[in-house]
């Protein structure tokens, strides 16, 4: 195996040991959990907060911030930019419990319809699906009408699917949502449960760190790395080269020491075939004349 390839995979191995040992303890020393308020919730990965903590600190879609009255809050675009409270936090059951500011919590399930497929929580409890009608009048049939969302001359429902549709009504739109609405949870005592669900906290800690914060110096170690192979493949192609063109001159000196000696050991032959060439042709001659 060229010796570019032998340092390439070294190096590689041992900047993945050395990044992998020391991540999980940059992080924590760099991220520690931050709190907006002395009785706030602990704001740690998965979740970061926006102005006291890096966005390295958490993952997408995790994050919080705390508004001018020191609440931690948390937005979603699909709730018109209108931010939810922060109620509590409990990372061990993965339970994030939040109030709707303007007690208004079937708005929040009529604006968040699609919490679950673009952001990364989901609903703590089972979910069914609600109707949401806007009635010109009031309908006796049903049950309760949603106060934050209607007004003198329209009446705003929640019914079930199944649930006959009164021609003085128009339909607004069908969500899943864990429950209807009811007086008695129409307090801002009552929370917004969420959750979220990671296969396991610390190693996406790992894998994000390595990604956003280690990655750069990975990429540091890679350039190293080809870098030195390089140099490591230029100089074993001029070594391979100066090699053959050695042996190449070793076998042109070996081939003219050979004709050399060839050419001494024919030397005296032709001398002595001369000498006894002009000793027998004299005497013929001689006799000739």
């Amino acid at each position: 195996m060229p010796c570019s390839s032998i340092i390439i995979i070294f190096l590689f191995h041992v900047s993945i040991s050395l990044i992998i040992s020391d991540a999980y303890t940059d992080f924590i020393s760099s991220c520690p959990a931050v709190k907006c308020s002395l009785d706030g919730p602990t704001i740690q990965f998965p979740f970061y907060s926006q102005g006291l903590q890096n966005q390295n600190c958490g993952l997408p879609g995790f994050r919080l911030s705390c508004n001018q009255k020191n609440r931690t809050v948390i937005q979603f675009t699909e709730y018109n930019s209108d931010e939810l409270e922060v109620k509590s936090i409990s990372y061990d059951e993965k339970k994030l419990i939040l109030i709707d500011p303007r007690n208004c919590v079937p708005q929040v399930f009529l604006n968040l319809d699609h919490l679950i497929t673009s952001t990364p929580f989901k609903y703590y409890y089972v979910t069914y699906n609600f109707t949401y009608l806007n009635c010109s009048e009031k309908v006796s049939s049903f049950q309760e009408e949603v106060p934050c969302l209607s007004g003198s001359d329209h009446h705003v429902y929640m019914i079930t699917e199944s649930s006959v549709v009164p021609s003085s009504c128009r339909i607004l739109k069908t969500v899943a949502s864990p429950f209807s609405y009811s007086h008695y949870l129409s307090d801002n005592s009552f929370g917004l449960r969420l959750t979220w669900d990671l296969q396991d906290d610390i190693v996406s800690a790992y894998q994000h760190e390595i990604v956003v914060t280690k990655g750069k110096n990975l990429g540091v170690v890679i350039l190293m790395a080809a870098a030195l192979a390089l140099i490591c493949l230029k100089y074993y192609s001029r070594s391979k080269r100066d090699l053959i063109v050695e042996e190449w001159m070793k076998m042109v000196k070996m081939e003219c020491q050979a004709t050399d000696h060839i050419n001494k050991i024919k030397e005296p032959a032709v001398k002595i075939t001369m000498h006894h060439n002009s000793h027998t042709e004299i005497p013929i001659l001689s006799r000739i004349f």
